[in-house]
């Protein structure tokens, strides 16, 4: 397996990921489910796209200052792509939170929902985040053969980002795309 794998260790991030996984298993306290998957999106979009968002500072001379702004890549764009019905919870203020970042649906299990995703302003700067709470479908496979072809998107700008994934899933994502990231909290053996 050759898989670029980021398991996300923060203290915050295990507290927040041990909740949701007990609180799956005895489906108790749900407005704290749901805060915590809002926390836990936040904090792995944040983890993801800190090292891909470019800042540039601008100093303004003012008559007794200098003040200082700093701006976006106004050419870097990201996508994220994930079903917003089931991760309505996970993704509800990323849009507000992270800058020139796009919610785009899709129903992973349905090819129908994959042609309408209208993606623009492809360019090397482009980012595409494809969001899972718990991967464990192999038609992610298919999805991001789907969006490297018909979106014109490289594997290297695509990345995967999940609560929980298999070890299965991981070892059939590595006998096709090698040079992936992937962001999660836990890795489930079965």
């Amino acid at each position: 397996m050759k898989l670029n794998i980021y398991i996300i260790s923060h203290p915050l991030i295990k507290i927040l990921t041990t909740g949701i996984i007990s609180y799956e298993s005895n489906h108790s306290k749900i407005t704290s489910r749901y805060k915590n998957h809002q926390y836990l999106g936040i904090l792995l979009i944040y983890e993801i796209l800190r090292k891909w968002i470019k800042i540039s500072n601008i100093y303004i001379k003012k008559l007794d200052y200098i003040h200082e702004i700093s701006i976006i890549d106004n050419d870097q764009k990201n996508y994220i792509i994930t079903n917003i019905i089931d991760n309505y919870h996970t993704i509800t203020e990323i849009e507000k939170l992270f800058p020139q970042t796009e919610l785009k649906h899709i129903n992973i299990n349905n090819l129908q929902s994959w042609e309408k995703i209208n993606i623009q302003y492809i360019n090397s700067k482009t980012n595409l985040i494809i969001l899972e709470n718990f991967l464990n479908n192999e038609n992610i496979l298919n999805l991001i053969h789907y969006i490297n072809t018909i979106h014109k998107i490289n594997h290297s700008c695509i990345k995967i980002a999940c609560i929980t994934c298999t070890n299965k899933i991981l070892e059939k994502i590595s006998t096709r795309y090698t040079d992936l990231n992937i962001y999660t909290t836990k890795i489930i053996n079965d």
